[in-house]
């Protein structure tokens, strides 16, 4: 009896054996077949990043030494040369942006006429007519200034602007608007000395409304290169600039391609 009993349970044990052994042989069967549908990718797969460059950090010089609104005749010959911002620029430049920042004075709308060098625009407006600008399309481009909104400006000197076109250029091809590189607008490459004039004017038409606190540029000098912007005094004569805020090759280098020197 015992005997029977025995081999019950190792028929029962070798039926389980072999059915565990049937049951790891259909398993394996499977990773077979599954390892045989999957491919092996390389270890490296991307290239390596390359490591980011360290941006250099921009130098700002400061332009005005007090605040001021812009008188009414601001472009007449003598009080734009004592009412504008007399700067020297050398070297060369991967960035150049002006900033300035004032407070709105008094009700409505207000814009401001940027002039850098030869070219002179209102900044970030839309002429409707010869004489007038679209206040609802220069709103949207962010060129009207009301004393909710306050005053701050940033223009890429180098890259370029977006002004309303002049009198004469809308009355020529009715475009209302233009890109201005202002770097590009300069009489001469650096070495050299350029006006600068930030003037603020009412829906009316009228200068000023609004006081202009500060006006700097922030600026990057391409790589390799030891690039300066500075203030002269309007009452300083170019060379005598050139040469105390460059040096004496710089003011030479200005008289050779300016032709004005004795």
């Amino acid at each position: 009896m015992k005997n029977k009993t025995l081999s019950g349970i190792l028929a029962i044990l070798a039926s389980i054996g072999i059915i565990l052994f049937i049951a790891w042989s259909f398993l394996k069967t499977i990773d077979i077949m599954v390892d045989f549908n999957l491919a092996n990718v390389p270890e490296m797969e991307v290239p390596p990043i390359p490591e980011t460059p360290e941006l250099p950090t921009p130098s700002s010089t400061t332009l005005l030494t007090e605040s001021y609104t812009p008188s009414q005749n601001v472009y007449s010959s003598e009080i734009y040369n004592k009412e504008s911002l007399k700067v020297v620029v050398g070297g060369e430049f991967s960035s150049a942006i002006l900033k300035a920042h004032g407070a709105v004075l008094s009700d409505n709308e207000h814009f401001v006429s940027i002039n850098f060098g030869t070219e002179s625009g209102t900044l970030n407006a839309v002429r409707a007519q010869s004489d007038k600008l679209d206040i609802d399309a220069t709103r949207k481009n962010g060129g009207v200034f009301t004393k909710d909104t306050g005053f701050d400006i940033s223009v890429d000197l180098i890259n370029g602007a977006s002004l309303a076109t002049s009198k004469k250029e809308f009355q020529a091809t009715q475009q209302s608007t233009k890109l201005v590189k202002f770097w590009q607008a300069m009489a001469l490459n650096p070495p050299t000395v350029t006006r600068l004039l930030v003037a603020p004017f009412n829906k009316d038409g009228k200068f000023g409304g609004i006081k202009v606190d500060s006006v700097e540029i922030e600026y990057t000098c391409a790589e390799g290169s030891n690039c300066i912007i500075s203030l002269c005094p309007n009452e300083q004569p170019t060379t005598q600039c050139l040469e105390e805020k460059i040096n004496t090759e710089a003011k030479n280098s200005w008289c050779e391609r300016s032709k004005v020197c004795p």
